[in-house]
């Protein structure tokens, strides 16, 4: 009964039974291994992240045959990732996955890798925090980090306690450069001016009832990119931090179901995945009849509850 369900036709079906079994280690090995390797993310990404019945081998499988970034963070978040898988993901490119491996903590990074991604992190903003807050990083990697994080992470960063007295010195040098050049986390990011006024003009039109779809595919097609990920956190009602995670996925899917939660239309989801996310023509999700949403609600309500955990 168990491997019907779990080879149910409708994607609702088969994420219920994924997120039924989960943590169990007592499943059929072919149930397993089917939801994991299902095309829809809904039920496959609670096998990925937490089954003990995936070993490293059927992972490297996975990664290989898609390179969906949603499997690619999935993955990310499982506990004791092998420094094998660890290398395939950062090496795969992904941002969000990248993130998402850096926050976990358990995740077996070996050191030229995480050098590999220092070096790759001083425009890549997502990284800054997880690296920071990273446990066992070198002396050298805490000196690099502290060369471009801003100045709230580099405080944070300088008060590790497993900081030797060298590198405890240096970083504290840095602190103080800042403070005597009068940085601040606005100094710090190069577009903070920017997007205050990005923030600023999404109140004003949201307050004015002007954020409509016209308004949003308009500023994809123009890219304004900071302006819509600051409507959209407005629209949806959810965390920029959410809103930035889901637009940096590159999902058709999650992309989907976020302007679904903010009341927009699928044409301006195509216009979001196409400028915005610059998803490839033939990976985006396109209009069920040319204007409606061609995923289930239960399957949209997913994506949002994933991402907004």
């Amino acid at each position: 009964m168990l491997g019907v369900l779990a080879r149910d036709q409708l994607p609702r079906v088969r994420q219920l039974v994924a997120e039924e079994i989960k943590y169990a280690d007592n499943v059929p090995g072919d149930i397993i291994q089917d939801l994991a390797r299902d095309l829809e993310l809904i039920a496959s990404a609670p096998i990925l992240e937490y089954s003990v019945l995936l070993s490293d081998h059927d992972i490297l499988e996975i990664v290989a045959a898609n390179a969906d970034p949603g499997v690619m963070s999935a993955i990310s978040r499982r506990t004791n990732l092998s420094d094998t898988v660890c290398d395939v993901i950062v090496e795969a490119g992904d941002q969000s996955a990248v993130a998402a491996l850096l926050a976990n903590t358990s995740a077996q990074i070996r050191e030229e890798t995480l050098d590999s991604i220092i070096e790759n992190a001083e425009t890549v903003k997502s990284w800054h925090e997880p690296l920071v807050r990273r446990p066992k990083l070198s002396g050298r990697s805490v000196r690099r980090i502290s060369e471009f994080v801003a100045s709230s992470l580099l405080n944070i960063l300088s008060k590790r306690s497993d900081l030797d007295e060298d590198t405890a010195r240096d970083v504290a040098d840095a602190v103080k450069k800042r403070m005597d050049a009068g940085a601040t986390d606005e100094d710090d990011d190069s577009d903070s001016e920017f997007e205050q006024a990005e923030a600023v003009r999404a109140t004003k039109m949201h307050n004015a009832g002007k954020l409509d779809d016209e308004a949003m595919t308009g500023a994809a097609e123009m890219g304004q990119r900071a302006f819509n990920v600051h409507a959209l956190a407005l629209k949806s009602k959810l965390p920029i931090a959410v809103v930035r995670d889901i637009m940096g996925t590159k999902s058709g899917k999650a992309i989907t179901a976020l302007a679904w939660q903010a009341n927009l239309s699928m044409r301006t989801a195509m216009a979001l995945q196409k400028h915005h996310a610059r998803i490839l023509p033939q990976n985006i999700i396109n209009a069920r009849g040319g204007i409606d949403f061609p995923l289930p609600y239960e399957e949209m309500e997913w994506f949002i509850e994933y991402f907004d955990q």
